[in-house]
């Protein structure tokens, strides 16, 4: 699958994780994959299940970068930047569940 996303073509590398009968989300390969067909937000969502289980950093920055590419206010609020109204309150608001983060 690697040298499939190394090459760009992404949708090849998709398409021999589902012949090969692979675990849907539980790889690497599989969301950089997903973020090379430009399906962020799937990516995204697996890599958050992948960093809940490992809690592995390589992992979170996946996460964080493929939730960039789709919805920059989820991003805001998963990294709890204060809420841009003048309140100063945290804004918890996400399309789905962000990772815990260790500070």
């Amino acid at each position: 699958m690697r040298a499939f996303i190394e090459i760009g073509d992404a949708e090849e590398a998709l398409a021999l994780h589902a012949a090969s009968g692979g675990e849907s989300g539980r790889s690497l390969e599989y969301i950089d994959a997903l973020a090379g067909t430009h399906n962020y937000q799937q990516a995204a969502e697996s890599a958050c299940r992948i960093y809940r289980e490992t809690k592995d950093p390589i992992v979170l920055r996946k996460y964080l970068d493929y939730l960039s590419r789709y919805d920059v206010g989820g991003l805001a609020c998963c990294l709890c930047y204060p809420c841009p109204q003048r309140t100063g309150q945290r804004h918890p608001v996400r399309l789905h569940p962000a990772p815990e983060i260790n500070r």
